[in-house]
């Protein structure tokens, strides 16, 4: 299954106001003002957007001499969840003002030092997004979403420079959804600091602007809202969906070992009774955690005994079964007729299991 992407009907709402709320404005943004501390110059490209990639270029001018200390940021702008957004990227380099490879060390999982410069470090890598919510950075064939906080790496001590961000976008007719502030240049734009950076998720795609006025207290406020319903909505239908999951009626499975939200399979040929468990087994666990999606799991379900039988394999107590009926999938493998015959013949309920996957993660309802 395709991971979370934004919704499909992804709005964001960029603030204009009168020329009032303009003159404050600009007072918040020293780039506007001509302010003229060392711009941090940002550029992201496309070239390879089909498998998810970015190419970003981060330019930091007037270092002092030492060793310059880049990193990812760690944790999500507004919920302050833990997330090393360094995991998705890879082939960095360093290059001083001119050209010279300059030697990049990694002090720890979440940054890169840069030393022997000349004043001047343009860092380039390559990042990988595949997740667009309100957290991770996502890139494909209708979209990129740029989360800033995943997107851009920072130098300790540079926090509050003035940055240039220019977006090329990977399709001419795409149009940008940003609260960092507009230049002459359409695909770029400025904020006044690293903070005001990762405050400002930016879209590209193929929006639908949308514009009104609201007067009050003697001022007119323009707003700008960017709808993205059309390009989603083709996108969308035309994905078929993919079977991932074989559910199966049976007492013996093969012996299997915990891996996370499933299990895998031991090496060899044993097995062990099933009972009343439910459980998932991957065929490949390491195609399943890379979420190769032309591998499936399997999902066995048992049986639980009718609680009117005198041998009674029921979870004992009504709390117990109720959580025995939470774990098991809303619908059954076997046709309504060959189920409703086996209740009957066997006086038994089959409790069968159906499972989906949501950014790789297994998820089981009631029925």
């Amino acid at each position: 299954m395709r991971f979370t992407r934004t919704l499909a009907a992804f709005a964001l709402a960029a603030f204009a106001a009168s020329t009032w709320a303009r003159t404050a404005f600009a007072q918040l943004h020293p780039v506007e003002q001509g302010n003229k501390s060392p711009v941090i110059s940002y550029e992201i490209s496309f070239p390879n957007i089909v498998h998810h990639e970015a190419e970003v270029t981060a330019v930091f001018t007037s270092v002092p001499p030492g060793t310059l200390h880049t990193r990812m940021a760690r944790s999500s702008t507004g919920r302050y969840a833990l997330h090393e957004f360094a995991k998705n990227v890879y082939a960095l380099k360093a290059v001083d003002s001119k050209g010279r490879q300059l030697v990049v060390t990694r002090p720890d999982p979440y940054g890169w030092d840069v030393a022997g410069h000349d004043g001047t470090v343009t860092v380039t890598y390559t990042l990988f997004a595949d997740r667009a919510d309100g957290t991770y950075p996502g890139f494909d064939a209708v979209q990129a979403h740029i989360q800033p906080q995943g997107t851009f790496l920072y130098a300790r001590g540079f926090e509050l420079r003035p940055v240039s961000v220019t977006i090329h976008r990977p399709n001419p007719a795409w149009t940008i959804a940003t609260q960092l502030v507009p230049t002459s240049n359409p695909e770029t734009f400025t904020a006044p600091g690293m903070q005001y950076l990762f405050d400002s998720p930016t879209h590209v795609g193929a929006i639908q602007w949308r514009e009104w006025t609201e007067t009050s207290g003697g001022r007119t406020l323009k707003f700008r809202a960017a709808v993205e319903i059309a390009a989603a909505a083709k996108y969308f239908a035309g994905i078929r969906p993919r079977r991932q999951y074989t559910v199966v009626e049976a007492t013996v499975v093969p012996r299997s070992y915990q891996a996370g939200g499933l299990y895998a399979r031991r090496p060899g040929d044993e097995t062990e009774p099933l009972g009343d468990r439910m459980m998932e087994i991957s065929d490949n666990i390491e195609h399943h955690e890379m979420r190769d999606p032309t591998r499936r799991s399997r999902s066995t379900c048992g049986r639980e005994r009718s609680r009117r039988g005198a041998n009674s394999q029921s979870p004992r107590g009504p709390t117990a079964r109720r959580a025995a009926r939470y774990a098991m999938a809303r619908s059954c493998a076997v046709e309504p007729a060959a189920r409703s015959a086996r209740r009957s013949r066997e006086s038994r309920r089959s409790i069968c299991c159906d499972s989906w996957s949501v950014s790789g993660r297994k998820h089981a309802t009631a029925p």
